[in-house]
């Protein structure tokens, strides 16, 4: 359900709102409310790159950084899981008539394509998927967005710092994976800022980093050829103390396919998971797709 709401200038205190409601931050959903004003807006500034974008805020709380978010955006959709905030939602003067909309469930469950495409007005062509993402869920959100195509023009969450560094690592170190590599064949990540875990109330264990995304307008693989590259990345990236070589060997059914696809994809079997360019992931990938459609039974469709 989508309920309408409207920021107004001045707006209660958030502690007192949830003091007086009884309400205590959920550790297991991840709740660390930032309450600085002038930080969110700020935050609002960096997630929101120029005039024309639509927002979809993830984990908005009590609507803190909402506010600030609805200042510079067409519009916000505003997405929570936990319900006992909705009375502190409406108390922070959110009412009728303005731009920004609710709906209170499990962005997990939620068909955030389907949602965009639904609720689209004429002119909202740019949408960013925003928020300070809960910590437990912030890997299967990214990759709910990133491995399938979205429509989403932009990512900007506040993760954990560690989760931002994977974010943007390159091939080489010891931080590049299989998140590193879809944001990097997916688009252009930038560590916008540090916030450190001071700011949070309650404070959690480590510091955070706002980080963006900005998607490519085309991809070098065909979305039949992108499933191959998903399946390339879980298996190499699932232990990685082994060798590329060895990390792929149930793909094929022979080693000596196998030994072939890496050489035609310049990858030398002995490397590491994490010391390969994402162009080499890119070949192989595309060789993997015309392995398939080459030795699939007629009539079949890979």
């Amino acid at each position: 359900m989508i309920a309408s709401s409207r920021e107004s200038v001045e707006r209660p205190s958030l502690g007192r709102l949830l003091g007086a409601a009884g309400i205590a931050p959920k550790k297991r959903l991840g709740q660390h409310f930032i309450t600085d004003r002038n930080l969110l807006r700020k935050l609002a500034e960096l997630m929101i790159p120029g005039p024309g974008f639509s927002a979809v805020e993830v984990g908005a709380g009590a609507g803190t950084l909402t506010s600030e978010l609805s200042k510079l955006a067409l519009r916000v959709i505003a997405i929570e899981i936990d319900t006992r905030l909705k009375p502190v939602v409406e108390e922070m003067h959110f009412t009728s008539g303005g731009n920004v909309s609710w709906i209170w469930g499990d962005v997990l469950q939620i068909d955030l394509e389907k949602l965009v495409s639904s609720t689209r007005s004429e002119g909202e062509t740019s949408w960013v998927l925003c928020g300070n993402l809960p910590y437990y869920l912030t890997a299967e959100l990214l990759y709910k967005v990133l491995i399938p195509r979205t429509s989403f023009s932009r990512l900007a969450f506040l993760v954990q710092k560690e989760v931002a560094e994977r974010m943007a690592a390159s091939p080489g170190g010891r931080d590049f994976g299989r998140l590193s590599l879809w944001c990097g064949y997916r688009g252009t990540v930038r560590i916008q800022r540090r916030v450190p875990r001071h700011v949070f109330s309650p404070p959690p264990r480590v510091d955070s980093c706002l980080v963006t995304l900005d998607f490519h307008r085309s991809f070098p693989l065909k979305p039949s050829e992108e499933q191959s590259l998903d399946e390339i990345s879980r298996h190499a990236f699932a232990q990685r103390r082994k060798t590329i070589a060895n990390a792929l060997k149930e793909m094929f059914e022979e080693k000596k396919s196998l030994l072939s696809a890496l050489e035609e994809a310049g990858i030398s079997p002995d490397s590491r998971p994490e010391q390969i360019p994402l162009e080499a992931y890119i070949r192989l990938a595309r060789l993997m797709s015309t392995l398939r459609v080459s030795t699939a039974p007629e009539g079949e469709v890979p």
